[in-house]
């Protein structure tokens, strides 16, 4: 299922969707093989902010889905301890959504 939904994201040049497909194959994998999942929070964090600004690129950044991943990275911030950096990121996000909607 992970492998088809991968290779059309290829096809359609989804970068941020291939890596999405890869990391669901390797932590069903590793569950599979019955060990522990290993998260590696710096990966995590740089997953979610270039899905971020991907979603900018292609949606604008006034649009609902790109505050949404924008709210999503600002969660992983924080849960990483990069507070200060969740918190700009929030504030950011909060007058674009005033603004817009």
């Amino acid at each position: 299922h992970f492998e088809r939904a991968k290779h059309l994201y290829e096809n359609i040049g989804d970068e941020v969707g291939v890596i999405t497909m890869e990391r669901s194959i390797s932590i069903n994998e590793t569950k599979l093989s019955g060990n522990e999942v290993d998260w590696d929070a710096t990966g995590d964090i740089a997953f979610w902010r270039k899905s971020y600004h991907d979603k900018i690129m292609r949606n604008g950044e006034d649009d609902v889905v790109s505050i949404s991943e924008g709210i999503r990275l600002s969660v992983k911030l924080s849960n990483e301890n990069h507070a200060i950096e969740a918190e700009r990121l929030l504030t950011k996000l909060v007058g674009i959504s005033r603004r817009v909607h």
